[in-house]
């Protein structure tokens, strides 16, 4: 998912055993962009399903 954020214009790093992610934002990304990835996961589908 770190890649996913990336190309964002974002940093940050995950750890995927827990499902967390930390990100640093600056000023200049894409604000509007970002809640996607967070609340569809990278595949899109809808988080905690299956």
């Amino acid at each position: 998912m770190p890649e996913t954020f990336r190309r964002l214009g974002t940093a940050g790093e995950g750890i995927e055993r827990f499902r967390t992610v930390a990100l640093d934002i600056p000023p200049e990304a894409d604000n509007r962009r970002i809640p996607k990835p967070l609340e569809h996961g990278p595949g899109g589908g809808a988080r905690g399903a299956g």
